[in-house]
């Protein structure tokens, strides 16, 4: 619902993609247990979190990411602004240092 379908080359490369995916990328429909049939691209971070931090969403963003080669590994996300801003100087200068 909120980060989307994966592009059809990611897909080809999941062994289970045809389970919930059509040939064309297009999710299967899939109802739950209480009748919901649940969209890709209807809701957003900042709706469901109830959050207008732009750099909080960045780093989710960049976290969840369908394609690995894209996403923000660990040691990226460290060195994310919004981590930087928020930790003490005294420890912040320690983990300046680790990287």
């Amino acid at each position: 619902e909120v980060i989307g379908v994966p592009d059809t080359e990611l897909l080809s490369t999941g062994g289970r993609a045809h389970l919930f995916f059509e040939r064309d990328g297009s999710p299967k429909p899939y109802q739950n247990s209480r009748g919901k049939v649940r969209m890709p691209n209807t809701k957003t971070f900042e709706r469901i979190l109830d959050c207008k931090d732009k750099k909080f969403i960045d780093l989710l963003k960049r976290c969840f990411t369908w394609n690995p080669l894209e996403r923000m590994d660990p040691q990226e996300a460290c060195r994310h602004e919004w981590i930087l801003e928020g930790l003490p100087p005294g420890i912040l200068i320690h983990h300046m240092n680790l990287h």
